[in-house]
This record gives C-alpha cells, sequence and structure tokens, in this order.
C-alpha cells in the first residue's frame, strides 16, 4: 500500500470536516493517508505528498516555503508540482492573468504599504485590501473611504493587493470550479453572510453545489488553459 503525507496545520491535526471520507476513499484506492501537522514534518525519501489544509501558512511564510525548497530537493513529490504551489502563493498572480488577458477585476499591487490615499492606485472607493499573501480572509479589509483604511493597520509596510470591491460578491458569492488532470470535475458556489463580504466558512460563509452551464465550464477552460 502506497504512502500519502496530506499536509494539514495544527487546528485541524486530523483533517479539516472538508475531508471527511478521504481518509477512507485513498484506502480503496490501496493508499495510506497519513495526515502530518506541515510545520512539524520533515519529508521521508521517495515520500508522496499532499497540502490541503495549511492554513497559517500566511503567517509563518519562510517556514513554508522552506519545507517546499525541502520537497523540491528530495526525492519526494509534492501534488501539485512546487513550481504551481510557490506561483499560486502570491496573488501577484492575478497581474500575470490580467496581462495574458484573462478577464479578472482590476488589480493593483503596492509594495511596502503606506494606509493614506496613495494605497488605492488610481482606484475610487470602496475596495477590498488583502496581503499578497494571505488565506482565509485574514487581514481582508472593505474600505468605503479614508476614515476606514486607517483602521486597516494590520497591513502597514507589507505587500498589499487592491481591487475594486465587486457587489456581486454580497448579491451572488463566489464561484470555484474544480479541474482535475485539466478535466472539468465540478464546482462551487461560495456565500458570503449579511453584513460580510468574506465567503469564506469561518467568517461567517457557506458553500452550496453549483451546476455550471457548458458556456461557463468553456469560459473557466480557457482561463485555465
Amino acid at each position: 500500500m502506497k504512502k500519502l503525507f496530506i499536509l494539514t496545520d495544527s487546528d485541524s491535526p486530523n483533517l479539516h470536516p472538508d475531508d471527511d471520507g478521504l481518509i477512507q476513499a485513498l484506502q480503496e484506492h490501496m493508499i495510506e493517508a497519513i495526515p502530518v501537522i506541515w510545520d512539524e514534518f520533515t519529508p521521508e525519501p521517495n515520500s508522496n505528498i499532499l497540502i490541503r489544509t495549511p492554513w497559517d501558512y500566511a503567517v509563518k511564510r519562510q517556514k513554508f516555503e522552506k519545507l517546499l525548497n525541502e520537497i523540491d530537493s528530495s526525492t519526494s513529490k509534492l501534488i501539485n508540482p512546487v513550481e504551481i504551489v510557490r506561483w499560486n502563493m502570491n496573488k501577484a498572480y492575478m497581474l500575470e492573468l490580467q496581462d495574458k488577458g484573462v478577464n479578472v477585476v482590476e488589480t493593483k499591487v503596492v509594495e511596502d504599504a503606506k494606509l493614506d490615499e496613495s494605497i488605492l492606485q488610481g482606484l475610487s472607493y470602496p475596495v477590498v485590501l488583502k496581503p499578497l499573501v494571505g488565506a482565509g480572509g485574514k487581514d481582508t479589509f472593505l474600505v468605503h473611504n479614508n476614515t476606514e483604511l486607517k483602521k486597516c493597520t494590520a497591513l502597514t509596510d507589507r505587500d498589499v493587493m487592491v481591487q475594486p470591491f465587486i457587489d456581486s460578491i454580497q448579491s451572488v458569492g463566489e464561484y470555484s470550479f474544480l479541474f482535475f488532470n485539466g478535466e472539468f470535475s465540478h464546482a462551487v458556489l461560495k456565500k458570503a453572510s449579511s453584513n460580510e463580504f468574506r465567503v469564506q466558512e469561518e467568517h461567517g460563509g457557506s458553500v452550496e453545489v453549483y451546476k455550471p452551464s457548458t458556456e461557463q465550464i468553456e469560459k473557466v477552460q480557457k482561463t485555465l488553459e
């Protein structure tokens, strides 16, 4: 039976509830799934490793990058590839997508941010501010004016992403499309709770199954490519 080490964090040492049934499903395919707290883990030679819920990686960024480097220089295999994980950690990838003609929300990147109007980079309120490397909606703010801006002290002197606020995030939600080996699998719709714009469950958000149209799947497939 093959071993698969599954990276999680200390808040979910036995995996997050989202992963209910995963260990049993892997076992049915002759794979022994072993949850490990990522910042206490040293890869064994020829390990197979899956990133699942190490949600505190952003506040321990250097330690997480060190683990990626250890995996990359070892005989172990990370699912997905290390270079994709590195690319995905920094939300500046939005600029790359934007440059390649993908229709994304207008995105500005501000390095060593100061909490004054210069952070808007020509955008108008309301805007969403978030760290370039972050997860779970932590230190993510919806800002309507200069007074609210001054309350975002957690972002001072950090690299920040600035985007105009999109109303449909509150009225409709946020779609996630899941692909495996380039093939569409399924989609979900994440919705924020009332008086909130962050869709993550830790901020009161909910998740439901979504059945996309063929046209929507084709549009996302083109973006993926």
